[in-house]
Order: structure tokens, then sequence, then C-alpha cells
């Protein structure tokens, strides 16, 4: 291949040449260096050193003098490239940056057009650092020690940069550098900054403080402040306890139980389980009474129970009496969580009231040492002889008072006083157990049979409840009727007064639960209510109850249903309430559709419909009947919807009351425990529960350990808390800050996004929070001393990967930390590198910077010749594609041309391979042309009446060859009718067609002799005969399609004008109009042994 300019890697003196061929000004502009070029010079790496030296050693430039230079545009490029430093006398000038404290110093540099203030020339390098310290925007100053003569040379110049501010550690809190915070000064001291964080320590509202010795109430957001130390005041890290809430750095001062030294926060907790009272504790040691917060703590830990525990007896009494809470009358000072937690343990009254019985020494006839007669009363609300022992001197349970049947009779047992409950324990029915339980007067068991229990209940139930079965073992549950019994034996009125009920009976209503649905059904019975109807009730204070508790609500109401007679509440014969009056519904065409609605307006699931009368006994009454021939699709929601006979039109006897048995949805008793959703099968025989992310189980009744799978989603570096029902806590262990989601150390880097762990979008943690790095600036330097700081790589990998190339995979939009770093390269960390200030950038969301932590294969590139290098995706090898001329895995080795189709010269050309270059193509002796298409220099002479073919002739069938120039031929030729042809070498010939190639000669044929048949490149030609055989295809086409296809054929010798190409050349037959077509090669071996 030809030498290329440009090709090879140049040295100093090329560069130069280079550079002054084309006006190139380096770090300037271009001028007209052409592309090649341009990437030569690259290649070359010809700045900063070779062109700096191709400078000195042309214009001899000392570090005092510019010697012969004097284009200012050199100039200024010769200091940009700091090229000083290459001059032969550069190491003997003698150093004159004197150091200056705060500041770092580069020798013969400098910032040009960054100046902060108005320049003191001759000002002593420490007056300038004075205003440097004293300016938040300055970042470096420089001193000349010289003279300002010429502002583009930099020899002698000395540039001062702030160093960064070196930060020591404090305890509780953390640190960063080259920041503060201004407009949030509490106070500052001139002592220092020991006594500042003293300060801000004992202080709740001071949030950190910096190295002039300034408390601040907040640190929030700070600005650049190049050697200032900004402290940040940790958040306490409350270690988690089973049971317990933490809150940081908050106390309640108040309400101690006891205070210890030293002991963990698991001790502390055991000791406050272990106290009945106690609600919370402090990392101070103290164990709390109450919890609520009353002040900022720094450092302390205030842990308040997540849920009481349950009391016994014994605590029931110290709560009772830690709070003067007085049982059925007054809560006292108990605050609301012990409220809650007293109700829940379910103090009275067993509770207490053995907590009394034990402390008090109380008998069924004595009060032992209970003085207090507000205590006493609440004893006696709570029934709490039942529990006490029996004074065998007593004789168990009596009335002390004569008076007491009257006094239970007037209703003195539910008065507020309380005296006969004291005194008429019998009479009230107090009594506590079975035991005790007999009746009273020998006619006792006359009056129960002739109905005294009910006619005259209050005498009865005191004097013969063994008669009338009201023992207190025998306090069932009361069904509706029961309930109402009590109503009207004692004059109680729901949800207003309990009239003369006595204890027990009040026990035994609360327990059934008579309000709100039994006491309702009872009264609707009662006073046949229906819904917005009263009925019969009349008693203003029955209704006020009535209203009360809602019994509205349970009153029938047009087309209501029931289910009657059933062994349980899911079925039995079928009711519907119409005209103020219940009745039945005959099973005629009631099939499952209708059982399906009618369960489900009774609020069950589904069901299936009992013919034939099947609850008519349990029900108790012969059916009357309301509905004939209900006929329902199935999803309606009430049965009046559906298709029926009108209102009591029916043609049923008495065995043909429906049934219906009823599914109740699984669901409806709520299995799903913590907010899960239930969902029954298609059955309802079953049901599933959804659970939140947070429990889990058949019930969702067990939490999910979050901790246990990938540490709960927290950081690596994050200890992780499994908390019931909610989303774990993570907080990040010593040496690591951050929301525990997230936990590092001030500067550390990472690489997000990339396909291998060694690449990514470098982020940089600082303040809490990871940011993006700008890529403007960002070189291989500065690539490398982030793969350093990152660890685990050679020391030289790095590559840096501008414009927001892994953004994508990265998942978010970058927000940045850092912007023009520049490395120089041996730093061991990031933040040693010169940068903008934390957060002050001009960068859009496609400049954050990536770095691919591998060595580079491709650099410096090892493809010759200008190939280009590509690295694997992996970067563990390179491909190189070269140009058109080289070719092997470096493009270093030349192709030859010539070695494939002749180099594409034309047949009759040689080809000769350049190196590096294009092969050079030359006709051969005998023809004219540019290599690439080359013609035969023959000429022939134009003849009238025939066709000339140069370096052809037919060879044989000669009439003479006595010779003669072209016009005698043609003469002799037309003098004999057998001639048809003739040669210029004298020939005259009875046949015309080309069977040899004869360089020089000229054939001429006479026009009009039969089938014209056209020349065709290496081909001769015979007209009016072919060969008849031997076809490989006859595939037609032009004369040169037929070419191509035969040459393109190994075995094909001729083809014929029809469009077939043979195996065989021999002529068979005649054939007029046809031509045929012999390889020429060929028909010269054979010696036109196949001509006819």
């Amino acid at each position: 291949m030809a030498a290329v300019y440009g090709g090879t890697i140049l040295d100093a003196t090329g560069c130069g040449q280079l550079a002054e061929l084309y006006g190139l000004v380096p770090n300037s502009l271009w001028g007209s260096t052409p592309a090649a070029q341009r990437d030569q010079w690259t290649r070359s790496q010809c700045q900063p050193e070779k062109i700096c030296r191709y400078w000195i050693q042309k214009y001899g430039i000392t570090t005092a003098s510019w010697g012969s230079l004097a284009n200012t545009a050199l100039r200024s490029s010769y200091n940009s490239l700091e090229c000083a430093r290459y001059t032969p006398d550069y190491n003997d000038v003698p150093l004159a940056c004197t150091a200056v404290a705060g500041f770092t110093v580069q020798r013969d540099a400098d910032k040009n057009g960054t100046d902060t203030s108005a320049c003191k020339w001759g000002a002593s390098p420490a007056d300038v650092g004075l205003t440097c310290v004293a300016d938040v925007a300055c970042q470096c100053m420089k001193t000349n020690v010289s003279s300002p003569l010429d502002p583009l040379i930099i020899i002698g110049m000395c540039l001062y940069t702030k160093l960064p501010a070196s930060c020591p550690e404090a305890a509780g809190y953390t640190v960063q550098a080259d920041v503060s915070k201004t407009g949030s000064v509490i106070s500052c001291s001139s002592v220092g900054a020991n006594a500042a964080a003293a300060s801000c320590s004992a202080d709740p509202t001071c949030r950190g403080w910096n190295s002039a010795g300034c408390t601040l109430s907040d640190v929030s957001n700070p600005t650049a402040f190049k050697g200032m130390c900004l402290y940040t005041k940790r958040e306490t890290t409350c270690p988690g306890v089973p049971g317990y809430n933490a809150l940081a750095d908050v106390e309640h001062d108040l309400d101690d139980i006891g205070c210890t030294t030293g002991g963990t926060a698991t001790d502390l907790a055991a000791s406050c389980n272990a106290t009945a009272t106690c609600v919370a504790f402090t990392t101070r040691g103290c164990t709390k009474r109450a919890a609520s917060v009353t002040n900022a703590a720094p450092g302390v830990c205030l842990y308040t129970k997540q849920s009481l525990p349950v009391l016994d007896a014994t605590g029931c009494g110290q709560l009772a009496e830690l709070y003067g809470l007085v049982p059925n009358s007054l809560w006292g000072s108990t605050p609301a969580v012990q409220q809650d937690q007293w109700t829940r343990s379910q103090c009275q009254p067993e509770k207490i009231c053995r907590y009394w019985i034990q402390k008090y020494g109380i008998t069924t006839a004595s009060w032992g040492s209970m003085l207090d007669t507000t205590l006493r009363s609440s004893y006696y609300s709570l029934s709490c002889d039942d529990f006490a022992p029996i004074d065998s001197g007593t004789g168990g349970c009596v009335d002390k008072n004569d008076n007491c049947p009257y006094l239970a009779e007037i209703g003195e047992c539910g008065s507020s006083s309380g005296s006969a409950l004291t005194e008429c324990r019998r009479a009230c029915l107090e009594c506590g157990t079975a035991a005790d339980c007999s009746d009273y007067n020998s006619n006792c068991t006359g009056w129960a049979s002739a109905g005294a229990c009910s006619t005259n209940s209050w005498f009865m139930l005191q004097y013969c409840p063994l008669s009338c079965n009201s023992c207190p073992a025998e306090y069932g549950t009361l069904d509706a009727n029961g309930c109402g019994a009590i109503v009207d034996t004692f004059g109680l009125v729901p949800a207003y007064d309990w009239g003369r009920t006595p204890q027990p009976q009040r026990d035994q209503w609360t327990r059934s639960q008579c309000m709100n649905e039994k006491i309702c059904s009872y009264w609707i019975q009662t006073y046949a209510t229906s819904q917005g109807s009263y009925g019969q009730m009349t008693d203003q204070q029955l209704l006020n109850s009535y209203d009360a508790l809602g019994c509205d609500y349970y009153a029938p109401y047009e087309g209501r249903l029931r289910l009657v007679g059933g062994s349980t509440l899911l079925e039995g014969r079928l009711e519907i309430f119409h005209s103020s009056r219940w009745g039945s519904v005959c099973d005629d065409w009631f099939y499952e559709e209708s059982a399906q609605v009618a369960c489900r307006q009774l609020g069950f699931a589904t069901g299936q419909a009992v013919c034939c009368g099947a609850y008519n006994a349990a029900a108790g009454t012969p059916p009357a009947y309301w509905l004939d021939n209900v006929e329902c699709v199935g999803d309606e929601s009430s049965l009046t919807q559906c298709a029926s006979n009108a209102w009591g039109e029916n043609d049923c006897v008495d065995s043909e009351t429906v049934g219906v048995q009823c599914v109740e949805d699984p669901c409806n008793s709520g299995p799903c425990q913590n907010g899960g959703t239930c969902t029954p099968s298609s059955d309802y025989s079953t049901y599933t529960c959804s659970c939140g992310q947070f429990w889990t189980d058949s019930t969702c009744g067990t939490d999910v350990d979050e901790c246990a799978t990938s540490n709960g989603g927290c950081d690596s570096n994050a200890d992780c808390t499994n908390n019931l029902g909610a989303a774990p806590t993570c907080t990040c262990r010593q040496g690591y800050i951050g929301d525990g989601l997230t936990c590092a150390t001030e500067g550390q880097l990472r690489l997000v996004g990339g396909s291998f762990p060694w690449e990514g979008r470098l982020e940089i943690f600082h303040d809490s929070r990871w940011g993006a790095v700008c890529d403007d600036g960002f070189y291989r330097d500065d690539a490398r001393v982030a793969c350093r700081q990152l660890g685990g790589f050679s020391a030289t990998a790095g590559i840096a990967v501008c414009c927001g190339a892994f953004n994508a995979a990265a998942g978010t939009p970058p927000a940045y930390w850092l912007d023009n770093v520049l490395c120089v390269g041996d730093e061991s960390s990031l933040t040693q590198c010169p940068s903008n200030a934390w957060g002050v950038n001009d960068c859009s969301d496609y400049e954050a910077v990536g770095v691919r932590c591998v060595d580079d294969p491709c650099d410096p590139s090892p493809c010759q010749n200008f190939g280009t290098c590509t690295p694997s995706s992996d970067y563990s090898t390179y491909t190189c594609t070269c140009d058109q001329f080289w070719t092997d895995s470096t493009c270093g080795t030349d192709v030859d041309e010539c070695a494939t189709n002749n180099g594409g010269c034309d047949s009759n050309a040689d080809c000769t391979n350049n190196v590096g270059a294009a092969p050079t193509c030359t006709c051969r002796q005998g023809y004219i042309g540019d290599g690439l298409t080359c013609t035969s220099d023959t000429v022939c002479t134009p003849v009238s009446g025939y066709t000339a073919v140069a370096d052809y002739d037919h060879a044989g069938d000669d009439i003479d060859c006595s010779g003669g120039d072209v016009s005698t031929l043609t003469d002799r030729c037309n003098s004999f009718t057998s001639c048809v042809s003739f040669n210029t070498y004298g020939c005259i010939k009875t046949q015309s067609s080309i069977n040899l190639f004869l360089k020089g000669n000229c054939l001429y044929t006479k026009n009009n002799l039969g089938t014209d048949c056209p020349w065709v490149k290496d081909y001769n030609v015979q007209p009016d005969v072919d060969h008849n055989l031997n076809d490989l295809d006859c595939n037609g086409g032009s004369l040169t399609d037929k070419a191509v296809r035969c040459n393109s054929n190994g075995l094909c010798v001729a083809f014929n004008s029809y469009g077939c190409i043979k195996s065989n050349m021999l002529i068979t037959n005649s054939y007029p109009g046809m031509c045929f077509y012999v390889l020429e090669e060929l028909s010269i071996q054979d010696n036109l042994n196949f001509v006819v």
C-alpha cells in the first residue's frame, strides 16, 4: 500500500511540523488540519510534551526567556500546556513559593479569569491568604514573585488552593467538611469547638455546631464554606425491646417507680414487666407509672409498653389503690391506658374482690380490717361475699334485720344507700352459692305450683328460690322470655334504671346479653310492635328504652322473614310478615332458587328448600298461609320480588308448609384477623383469607418476620428489627449513617445500573443521601481514583463513561452531589480531588458520569494502520475493524488484492499489489486503457461491404494467401464468389467464422452472407450451425446472460443463440439462423477440429 501522510506515530519534530503545516494551535484551534491528521495528532499524543519540546528546541525557550517565539497565540498555547516544565533549566529555578497554612501550592500555575477581587501585586502570600480565608467564594489565591509584565507567562506564578477542612470525629455527631449553615446560630463561643459541642449536647433545641464554635438550631441544606467543619447531632439509636415502643431523645421526668444505675434495656424491661403499675422505662434506669413525653433528653430512650399485660387479683388491687379507683363508682386519677388495662383484665368483680378479701381478711360475717365505707359500698355492689369464706358461726347467708323483706319489696336493695345490701343479704338475693340456696317457708312448694313464682315474684324469688329454680348455680343464660321476666319482676328499665333488680340478677342479665336483641324480641312479642309502630306499648319509660336499644331494627316489617321450629338458627319453617301478622309459605313450586333468595334475605349465604311441613310440630302452631306458588329466578334480594299468588290466596293444607335450611357465610364470623380479606368457597363450606403484607397463615394471625428474608429490605450495613404487624425497623450499624434502607459512610462510592458489578452510574454518599457525579471534566484519571476507592480492581482500572449512559438502568433520575471533579490520578478517594462544593452544579439529567472499573483493552489501541478498536462487552478483549487495505486481528497485514479476481484489473492487464493501498492495474502490450478496462490497439481500416474484427481470424478454408494490402485483398475476394472473408495477413477464405485469436490481424467478412452473429468476448462464433446435445440449461436470456452463465459453469464450453449452454462444442448439424459460440481457448487448443 502506498504511504499516506499521517499514517505513523509522530515524534516531537513531526508534531511541530504538522502544527505549522496546517496552522494548528494546541488547546485553541485545528486550523486547516484534515481529519486524518487530527486523528494522527491525537494518537501520537502530540500534546503536551512532544509539541512543548519542539517549541523549546526550535525557539530556544528557557524558563526566563521566550527565545525567538513571538507569536502570542503560540505563547498562550505554550502556557496552557504548562510547557515550562520541559525546559532544560526548569529544575534549576529555585522554589520561590512559600508555604501558607490551610493551602496547597502549585509552582508555575494559574487560573486566569476566576479572580474574586482586585489583584494586589506585591502582597505577601500570607496577606492574600487571610483575605481568601475570610471569603466563602474564594477557592484559591495566586502570587507572582517577579512582575506582571506579561499576563500570559505563568513561570514564577504560585497558585495556592484552599485545603479541604480536616474535621476530627466527635462522639454523638456526624461531620461534614467544607460546609456551614448560616442564619441558625444559637450562640458562639470564643473558647472554641469543644465548648460548642458540650453546649449543643446539653441543649435540646440544638441540632449541631461548627468548628468556629457556634451552636446551631438548624443544620439542614448547608452551603459551601471551605475550611469549615459542620457537626450534626446524631439521633439516638434505641434497640428494639419486645413488647415496647421506643422514642429517642425524649423523657418522662415524673412518676418514677424506681431508678437504678447500669443495666441494659432488656434488664429494665424485665423489671417493668414484673411491676403491675409500670407502663414505661427510660435508659437512665428509671421505671415509670406514666409514659407521656415531658421533655427532650438527648441520648435517652423512652420505652412504653405496646399493650399493658392482663392483671391478676394483686395487680387489680394495686392499680385501684395507686390511682384511687373505686370499682362501680369512680376512676379517680387512673390514666386512660390503665383504664383500658383494668377493663381488659376483667378486674371486677372477682379479681378485685379476692384482692380485698385477702388483704383485709374479710369473711361473710366480718369486714376484717376494711374500714373505708366507699370501698365497703363497692365490695357490696360487686357481690364480693360470693368469693369470701363463709363464717361457720353465722350459718351462711342471713338477714340481720326483721324489716328486710319489706325493704327488698320497696326497692331498697337497688338503692344507692347500700344499707339494705349490708343488712339484708338473704332478702336482697345476695347469697353466693348453691349450698346456701333453700326455701324459707314450708308453703313454697305449693305456692310455686300455683304460679306464685310469676304472680308474686318479688317474694317467691327471695324466700322460695329452690321451688322457683332460682338458686345461684341455676342462674343460667336467659332467653328473650327470661330477660323479659326480670324486667317485669324487678321493674328494670333497660338502658335507664335497674329498678329493684338484685346484683345476681343484674349479673345474669349482663351475662345473658339481654340487651339489645333479646329484650327487644320480648317486647315485640309481648306488645305486638312492628317497624314504625309501638303496637300496644304505652309506658313512656319502656318507649324510651325501646328507642334507646334500637328495637325497631328487630321489629317485623312488611315482607320480613323468620325461621320457626328449627333446632338451630339456620333452619325452620319459613314465615313472612304481612298486614301485622306472621304467616307461612306453601311449598308448591318452592325450589332451590326460592330457598336461596329467602336465605340471603335472612342474612345467610345460600340454602335449600325442605317440603311437606317438616317443621310444623317444632313450630308448635298450625300454619296460616300468606304465600303460595312462589317462583324465584334466584337473583332477587327479597321473597316479595318473586312471582307468587296474591297475599293469602292458596290451596294448601297443614302439611305443605315449606321450610328452609340455610348455610351461613363462613366469613360472617370474621375468621380473618388483622385486616385480612375473607373469601368464601363456592359452596360456603370453607373460606380463604387474603392477608396484608405483614401477616400470614390461614387466618392472617401470624406476623411475617420480614427480617428473616433479605434482611427485611434493610441495607446490608443495617440491623433489622421485626415489628408486629408493621414494616420492620432498619437501623444503620455503628459507623454508618442513613435511613436504614440505605447505610453508608460519608464520601462512600457505589456503582448503580450496570450489567456487570464493575460498571454503572457513579454515586457518592453525602449528608445521608446518595447522589450522582456530573461528567463535566471527568476523565480517565478521575475514573481511576473512583475505582481505587471502590477497591478490588487493578491499579490502572478506570474508564469514564459520559452522558448518562447508565441512567435508565439505574431507574431514577440523577440528583447531583459533585461537579467539575478534577483528579490528578494519585488520590485515594474522590473527595480528595478538587471539585465544586457539594450540590453546586449546572448538570442536566443526561450528564451523570458512569465508570467501568476495568483496564481498557483499547487504551492504547492495539489496532494498527488506522484500525478502529472496539472492546468486548466485558472488556476482556477487543476487536479491530480494519480499513479495506489491511487485515488480521490487529490490522497489521496488507491485503494482496491481486490474489483475488486479478485485483479488479482487466483480464488484459497486469495487477501489482501496493502495501496499504489500492493495487496498480497496467494494460499489457498491445492494449490500451486505465488497467481497469483495456482495449486492443489494433486498428482495422473500414471496407465497404465488409465487417472487420480486430485480433481474430478464421484459420483454414483459404482460397489463396498471396498477400496484398486491404484494397487488393478486397478486390481479390470480390472476384471469387466462394470468397466470404479475408485477413490482413493476405489470405482470402471460403469461411468466416472466428476460431483463432491472432493479435494484430483484422478479419473482414462480407456482409449479408447469412445469419449475422454478434461478436462475444472470449468466444468464437459459427452462424447457421448447432450442437443439438449435451444441454446444461436452456434458460434463454441475452448473449451477455448466456456468456455469464457459461463462464460460471465449470462444465460449459459453448452456447447457442437460442439460449442453451452446452458441455460439448462439436457441431452436429446445420441450423439456419442459429449462432453457435465456442470458448476461444478451446477453439485454439483443438486446432479447429470441431469445425464442420
